[in-house]
């Protein structure tokens, strides 16, 4: 959970520090925090309001020096609505894209349909996400995510790909060799192969070395960002 924080500042050039000088209520008879009253039940839909810090500087011009108040509002991101609309999403949309590695090799348009599908559902949650957030330089923490979810869609429709040629190729060679029937079943039977549970197990160590980074980053920036306040308040 991150913080933003927003700083507004009451500047008045007009007089000087010699004609007059503002500041908020005194320490000494109530908590300047109080100097700026927040109404309780008014709630943004991705913040939720942390706490807010006044102070007064003295701002030197050309002209001479002013007197300035500024209050910091810190707000902290909320996290339930980017994991419902975009982190689940990327998730079950990769657990929709390995059901096609349980339906029959020969069943090509099930699985070509599956693994377009899912391309498509990556690329929009990708370039939804992208638009309702503000457009940076740098990669996000959640471009991360979502490009390595896109990637693991887009290898599962690769790998049928392969897959379906190599069962081509395969099917030639019996035909042009003559494999007895037995082989032939052998070779039919159902059974969950190693490359599946190894797929399973890569995403989820993916998922659990993301969060960790994630928090431990989301952990360290509230400090320094706590004891830069502290600093300033």
């Amino acid at each position: 959970m991150f913080k933003r924080e927003k700083k507004n500042k009451i500047v008045e050039d007009g007089y000087t520090t010699a004609t007059i000088h503002y500041h908020w209520c005194s320490v000494k008879e109530r908590d300047c925090k109080k100097a700026v009253r927040v109404e309780e039940n008014i709630e943004l839909p991705s913040y939720r309001f942390a706490h807010l810090c006044v102070n007064q500087t003295v701002a030197t011009t050309s002209s001479g020096s002013y007197s300035r108040l500024w209050v910091q509002f810190s707000f902290e991101r909320q996290s339930g609505f980017y994991m419902l609309q975009i982190f689940v999403p990327a998730t079950l949309v990769v657990f929709i894209s390995w059901v096609s590695f349980w339906i029959n090799r020969e069943s090509a348009p099930s699985r070509t349909v599956i693994g377009t599908m899912t391309i498509l559902s990556e690329t929009h949650l990708l370039t939804g996400t992208n638009r309702r957030l503000p457009p940076v330089s740098y990669i996000k923490a959640v471009d991360v995510y979502l490009g390595f979810c896109y990637l693991i869609v887009s290898l599962a429709l690769i790998e049928y790909a392969c897959v379906a040629y190599a069962t081509k190729k395969h099917n030639d060679q019996a035909k042009k060799f003559k494999k007895t029937e037995e082989i032939h079943a052998k070779q039919q039977q159902p059974r969950l192969p190693a490359p599946d549970l190894l797929r399973v197990f890569q995403f989820l160590l993916f998922n659990l070395i993301y969060w960790i980074i994630l928090l431990s980053l989301a952990g360290w920036l509230n400090t320094a960002a706590q004891d830069a306040e502290d600093e300033i308040c």
